[in-house]
């Protein structure tokens, strides 16, 4: 799957512990033929096109998104809003993994409670892009600790949506939204697949602040026992946020 392309720059975005060193900053792109599909700086705000192929293809299982949003068409705007959590511009990727779209570096402005980019959908429309097919991860800049917030597409909706991938075949055993170390609600043992998998939460009446998504999954060998990773990745929520 051509979503392997995107792993790369991912995990330099900083996917997969709860805790971590800081990250370099996303890599800045080069300026070009605007009414090209390449991957470039475009109205001097955002980088965004189509990448080329990349090497070193992760063999673990990565949190490749974390949204809100509505079901629905993408109209002449996307509205990108990012929750504002201590002060800092946070870091934003957004992909569509099987075009080999790319949007980043985006010139975010301050509106209320939330950082904002309005992005003009020319190019999701010329590849035929929906918005249900987008990929998106935000976490702020700075800091010893990787704390992701949800990326909210258009219309929040009442849920959120984590999106796992992983290049070889896994079976998630348990997997548990926790509160101070509480568990909130919980998944069985999920069917061995390969590529994506999806959970969504509601979050009901749960309070604002920080919360864990910690799941122990097996990632099978061809040949041999599995490997198991244990994993808590650190979001916050805020209800307001999916008013």
């Amino acid at each position: 799957m051509k979503i392997r392309f995107f792993l790369a720059s991912l995990v330099v975005f900083g996917l997969i512990s709860l805790s971590a060193p800081s990250l370099p900053a996303q890599a800045t792109c080069s300026s070009g033929n605007q009414s090209s599909s390449e991957y470039i700086r475009r109205d001097d705000n955002r980088c965004e096109g189509i990448q080329q192929s990349r090497n070193n293809i992760s063999r673990s299982i990565d949190l490749i998104s974390l949204t809100s949003s509505r079901e629905g068409a993408l109209g002449s705007t996307l509205e990108i809003k990012i929750p504002r959590v201590a002060g800092n511009q946070p870091n934003v990727e957004i992909i569509e993994p099987n075009a080999n779209y790319q949007l980043n570096n985006m010139s975010l402005f301050s509106s209320g409670q939330f950082y904002r980019f309005d992005l003009s959908t020319t190019e999701l429309n010329r590849h035929g892009i929906s918005l249900n097919s987008l990929r998106a991860l935000a976490r702020p800049q700075g800091g010893n600790q990787i704390v992701y917030l949800p990326v909210i597409l258009n219309n929040p909706a009442p849920k959120y949506r984590f999106v796992f991938y992983s290049s070889r075949a896994a079976s998630f055993q348990r997997a548990e939204i926790r509160k101070d170390g509480r568990p909130l609600v919980s998944w069985g043992a999920q069917g061995r697949r390969q590529g994506e998998k999806n959970f969504e939460w509601t979050p009901g009446t749960s309070s604002a602040g920080r919360y864990t998504f910690y799941y122990e999954a097996n990632i099978h060998q061809s040949r041999g026992t599995p490997e198991t990773v244990r994993r808590s990745i650190a979001f916050e929520h805020d209800p307001a946020w999916l008013r």
